[in-house]
This record gives C-alpha cells, sequence and structure tokens, in this order.
C-alpha cells in the first residue's frame, strides 16, 4: 500500500489580520477583522468585517470574496457584501420620542476589483461596489439612496 500524507488543512491555510483604532473625538471608533482561507497557492476565500462607529450612525460591513493573484503581487476579487446600519441618530431621536421606525435592511452589493501588494505590510487596491437588492441604505457620505447604486473606493492599508 501506498503512504498516505495528511496535510494539515487549516494549520498552513487559514490565516488572520485585523486592527482597532483608539476612540476618536466624539467617541467614534473603527475595526477591521480578515480571516482567509488559501485554497491553491494562488487563490484564497476571504471574509471581513468593517465596524464603524461615527457621530451619527453606527455600521457593520461584511465582505466575502475570493480573491486570485497573477504574479506574486496583482490580484483580482470578487464577491458581495452586506452593508448593516445598526444605529443611527435619526433612530434615536425617534425612540426618545416614542415613534417607531421601520428598520432599514441591509444593502447587498455586487463587488470587484483589482489590487496590488506593494511590500509586505502596503497594499493598494481599487473596486467597484453595484447594489443588487432594494435597500434604502446609502453608502456612507451619501444623503439617500433612491435606487440601485454603484461607488468607486480607491483604497490602501499600511501596517506599522
Amino acid at each position: 500500500m501506498g503512504a498516505q500524507t495528511n496535510e494539515p488543512l487549516l494549520a498552513n491555510r487559514l490565516y488572520a489580520d485585523g486592527h482597532s483604532y483608539p476612540d476618536f473625538l466624539f467617541g467614534e471608533k473603527h475595526a477591521w477583522l480578515l480571516i482567509g482561507y488559501s485554497i491553491t497557492g494562488s487563490t484564497a476565500v476571504e471574509i471581513q468585517a468593517f465596524y464603524d462607529k461615527y457621530v451619527m450612525e453606527e455600521r457593520l460591513r461584511v465582505p466575502l470574496t475570493v480573491k486570485q493573484y497573477f504574479g506574486s503581487k496583482w490580484y483580482v476579487f470578487s464577491g458581495v457584501e452586506y452593508d448593516f446600519l445598526l444605529t443611527s441618530m435619526e433612530n434615536l431621536d425617534a425612540i426618545q420620542q416614542n415613534i417607531t421606525k421601520p428598520q432599514i435592511k441591509p444593502r447587498l452589493d455586487y463587488l470587484g476589483g483589482v489590487g496590488y501588494d506593494v511590500q509586505k505590510d502596503f497594499m493598494l487596491d481599487v473596486k467597484v461596489n453595484q447594489q443588487i437588492n432594494d435597500s434604502k441604505l446609502h453608502y456612507f457620505g451619501q444623503k439617500t439612496n433612491t435606487g440601485r447604486n454603484s461607488l468607486l473606493t480607491i483604497g490602501g492599508r499600511y501596517k506599522f
């Protein structure tokens, strides 16, 4: 009989990262978490969580993506993202006045983009979010959401 090799599926393939900023002026808080699983040497599945508490609202975004590297630094990614409104000042004002406001359902987006790992602790990416459900939850920075919106984001991350 041939020898079997039992490669550990989690120990070598599972990875995690994250950070949290200290409390800002007016009690703002921001945190990020990433959990990933390498399917192959160049393909991974990642789930992230972005928690943001601003002065006027509190939100949680949860993207689930597949990431494919081309070469050692360039990659493309695609997936879905849920955006939840946890609290808002508008809702808090209504609660104080004993008014029941309807809960805004989470926004569901398709997302896709391209990224580049400049060095081990520095990455840049460009992504597009396209809303695919009929939620009225606006993107952060918008005043309203009247339909199926889209968003272009240029971002980066530097770990020090």
